[in-house]
């Protein structure tokens, strides 16, 4: 398939996992699970994780820098060198890649409304922290929800707020809708657009970094495969570490990163990000020397797609195509049992039930 492009420590093209993440297994204590010795599970890179600093490239040029403390050595140290001064080159010629975001909300709920914030604004401010870890502009947004209506809601219903997914069609990303919800139909659906991601950049589309927000593991071997094939991918968690891919390396590179929506006790970053006072995200032309030390970028956030590049990949019972086409509920009145399904005794009532089987032993 050719030389991988901008890739550094060239390794063998891994072959993309066929569906989607395996299907989660029912919880088990720790004396019923099958033993695993220490470190198998562990990702093949520095055991050690780095702190963040800003942004990923900041914390790597500090990581591979012989003047300060480092934290990266061996090939390691090497590979991720000669990475960032390839990036470095890219970026003096004027080429920073846009970032596509996959989230599997379902994975890692991270949304949390500020206070004296809007929902929207919340969130917004969470896409742009993450693009300023990033430091590359964010273009796309693609999450997949579970929902059996046929067009998007507005409200959730409950005390008529926004939802979540509503909310990011407002942004401007693109949400795609599956049902019923079962444990992997919307992990299918992120490995697809993936997929789709990495065959659009193999059929010579401009180069772009695979960002992916999910604690589920099971994506890890189709963000290897993606990384052999010469893409800078990076991998948000929800254990507080983020997974740097460095593009055509065999490796990954842990950063620990604030968690704002899951540590009760880490209420600094919830109010770096969401309190409306809070002035981390200005841009550097905006930072006045009273605002003390930035810890944060400001990401950019232009957002392309829409509507019409949604998935529709729910599975719906025949019954339900008489139903409004614009909620998919069924109508009240075919509550009374007088509408059934074919080929099936459902939706009945107890007299048409009695009358059948009255008709059947000849009493009546």
């Amino acid at each position: 398939r050719g030389p991988i492009r901008g890739g550094t420590a060239l390794q063998a093209i891994l072959p993309r996992p066929v569906g989607g993440p395996p299907v989660k297994k029912q919880w088990m204590t720790q004396s019923q699970r099958a033993h695993r010795p220490d470190g198998s599970r562990t990702l093949a890179g520095p055991i050690r994780s780095l702190m963040l600093n800003r942004t990923l490239r900041n914390t790597l040029e500090l990581a591979v820098s012989p003047h300060g403390r480092g934290g990266l050595s061996g090939r390691y140290r090497e590979v991720v060198a000669a990475h960032l001064a390839e990036t470095a080159a890219a970026r003096a010629a004027g080429h920073v890649p846009e970032v596509s975001v996959f989230w599997d909300q379902k994975n890692m709920p991270c949304f949390r409304s500020g206070h004296w914030r809007s929902a929207r604004d919340s969130l917004q401010r969470i896409f742009e922290f993450i693009g300023g870890i990033i430091d590359h502009p964010i273009t796309r947004i693609e999450a997949v929800e579970y929902t059996i209506e046929d067009r998007e809601s507005d409200l959730s219903g409950i005390q008529s707020w926004p939802t979540i997914m509503s909310l990011l069609r407002q942004l401007g990303g693109v949400v795609h809708r599956v049902w019923p919800p079962v444990t992997d139909a919307d992990d299918e659906v992120v490995c697809e657009r993936i997929k789709g991601f990495l065959d659009e950049r193999a059929r010579g589309g401009p180069d772009k970094v695979l960002a992916l927000m999910s604690g589920d593991s099971g994506f890890v071997p189709l963000v290897e495969a993606a990384q052999s094939e010469g893409v800078l991918t990076v991998m948000f968690t929800d254990q507080g570490i983020i997974r740097y891919f460095p593009p055509g390396a065999d490796f990954s590179v842990a950063v620990q990163y604030p968690l704002w929506w899951k540590s009760p006790n880490d209420m600094d970053i919830r109010h770096v990000l969401l309190d409306a006072r809070s002035v981390a995200l200005l841009p550097d032309e905006e930072i006045l020397p009273e605002h003390g030390t930035v810890r944060y970028n400001k990401g950019v956030l232009a957002l392309q797609g829409g509507r019409a590049e949604e998935l529709d990949r729910r599975k719906l019972h025949s019954w339900l195509k008489d139903t409004d086409p614009g909620y998919g509920h069924v109508s009240s009145a075919k509550h009374d049992g007088s509408w059934v399904r074919p080929g099936q005794r459902l939706n009945d009532t107890l007299t048409a039930s009695l009358r059948r089987a009255l008709a059947r032993n000849g009493t009546e």
